[in-house]
């Protein structure tokens, strides 16, 4: 009997064991699940303010996407609109203008465009919940637009942060140079003298290549070294003169006619050069003249200085001097004429009828009035076209770049 109530008693500690590890295990398994069903809940709350911030950041990614595509052609048309007038009144621009131009035109229509857009968006069907922009900024760079900004979803008492970042490519291609760039030559549609108006002579046979006389009977004369000739040589006509260092004459040069004289050298005349007509005179240094030079309907270009012993006479003429201009008399310019001096001029007296435009000072008594310009309207008043066409800017719109930055 007593073995009996021994086994009893271990069955009953054993029954107590077996129902507390069970009660424990219980406990544990009702503690896990009550905690994972909160993290459950914190997660989901995340999810749902993360799920707003991209909401945010989708809706103001539209919004600059559309202040671009809509306002691609009204850009174009204002940038052509200004290169046109710009190419018609012989405007300078620096290089690049309308390029930035376009980026400035664009970078203002996109915040007017998002100074309409709301800020901030409340969900209808879910109260407390909302996204909201913070932190825009918007920025010209070189080639184009960047743009960044925050986009806040707000879940209860739970927020998410996402960051955004857009670039917009935009660059002008000139496909022709920009009116008057002011450098001249390589700078834009109006470049000054090059000195290559009148053509080195081709073919030219060989009695015609460094003559004894200009009046030998050859519509081109090839003068190949430095050269003077003595007497006078009035009323040539018809001929084109290409020398390739310095020329001389001693004499007069009265009335030529058709006549095309060009210099790789100094050009010196000894007396008078009366009623040239029809002409170009291209000398690429400096050119002196003895006494009078009087031109109707003719053009003189000088790469240096003009020396004039006596008067000048423009009369529907042009004359274009690289460096100073010294003229001993008077200087008279027509009301069809138009002179143009990088350097000073000095004349006892200047009468200007028609436009006289000078980089440098003036020494002498004025009628009229001169225009004194800088090195860029200079280039443009007494340049000539590079072109004859219209200019024309290429536009290249690239494709929006978007970059979200997940910060939360």
């Amino acid at each position: 009997m007593r073995v009996l109530k021994n086994d009893e008693g271990y069955a009953l500690l054993t029954v107590l064991l077996v129902m507390i590890i069970f009660m424990s295990m219980g406990m544990t398994l009702f503690a896990h699940s009550y905690n994972s069903t909160k993290q459950n809940n914190i997660v989901e709350d995340n999810n749902q303010s993360v799920a707003l911030a991209e909401m945010g950041i989708t809706y103001y990614q539209t919004a600059i996407r559309n202040a671009y595509v809509t306002n691609k052609q009204p850009v174009d048309n204002q940038v052509e609109s200004q290169l046109l007038s710009d190419f018609n009144n012989k405007k300078a621009r620096p290089e690049g203008y309308y390029g930035d131009l376009a980026i400035s035109l664009m970078f203002e229509a996109i915040l007017r465009h998002l100074n309409t857009v709301s800020s901030t968006k409340s969900m209808d069907n879910q109260p407390g919940a909302s996204f909201s922009i913070v932190d825009l900024s918007v920025e010209k760079v070189a080639e184009g637009i960047n743009i960044t900004y925050s986009s806040k979803g707000v879940e209860g008492d739970q927020k998410a942060m996402l960051g955004a970042e857009l670039k917009i490519p935009i660059k002008g291609l000139e496909t022709s140079r920009n009116p008057g760039s002011g450098s001249g030559g390589s700078g834009g549609f109006y470049a000054l003298p090059d000195f290559n108006k009148i053509p080195y002579p081709e073919n030219v046979s060989l009695s015609c290549k460094n003559p004894l006389s200009l009046s030998v009977n050859c519509s081109s004369i090839l003068i190949e070294n430095s050269k003077s000739y003595t007497g006078n040589y009035n009323g040539l006509s018809g001929k084109l003169i290409y020398a390739n260092n310095s020329l001389s004459v001693s004499g007069n040069g009265n009335n030529m006619d058709d006549v095309r004289i060009h210099t790789n050298g100094d050009f010196s005349l000894g007396k008078n050069m009366n009623n040239l007509s029809n002409s170009i005179l291209e000398i690429k240094k400096t050119g002196n003249f003895g006494s009078q030079l009087r031109v109707d309907h003719a053009e003189i270009y000088t790469g240096e200085n003009l020396n004039i012993n006596g008067h000048l006479d423009l009369e529907n003429s042009s004359v274009y001097i690289g460096g100073k201009a010294t003229i001993n008399k008077h200087l008279t310019i027509d009301a069809n004429s138009k002179m143009c001096v990088a350097g000073d001029l000095a004349a006892s007296k200047i009468d200007i009828a028609g436009q006289l435009y000078i980089k440098g000072t003036i020494k002498g008594k004025i009628t009229g009035t001169p225009a004194y310009v800088n090195t860029q309207q200079f280039t443009t008043a007494c340049g000539s076209p590079t072109q004859s066409t219209q200019p024309a800017l290429t536009m290249e719109w690239g494709n929006i770049i978007n970059n979200v930055k997940y910060t939360y």
